[in-house]
């Protein structure tokens, strides 16, 4: 009859192959720089998202939020129809030219 040994024996470490420390890579820290750049841009455009047309509005933008210069005045004179202010549509039409003069 024959037997099979499956106990495996350990080699002895000696002190001459250990004695030189072994540098350990850590790439987890490259995906922390990924993510860490990934999250700013997120944060700069989400930022930008909620900034910008407060930005572009005070510079004169015509947004929801503030009407260019000549937006402003075409409005008031609109305003001024709206309460019966002129007469005929040729004062309208004057008035309103007014505000886009070059």
């Amino acid at each position: 009859m024959s037997v099979i040994s499956l106990i495996h024996s350990p080699r002895a470490v000696t002190l001459k192959g250990s004695s030189k420390p072994e540098k350990i890579t850590n790439e987890s820290h490259e995906c922390g720089v990924i993510i860490g750049i990934t999250c700013l841009t997120f944060v700069f455009v989400f930022i930008l998202g909620i900034v910008g047309p407060f930005i572009y509005s005070y510079y004169g933008g015509m947004t929801s939020l503030g009407l260019d210069v000549n937006g402003k005045c075409a409005q008031k004179i609109h305003d001024f129809e709206q309460k019966g202010y002129y007469t005929t549509t040729e004062q309208f039409t004057a008035a309103m030219s007014t505000c886009y003069i070059e």
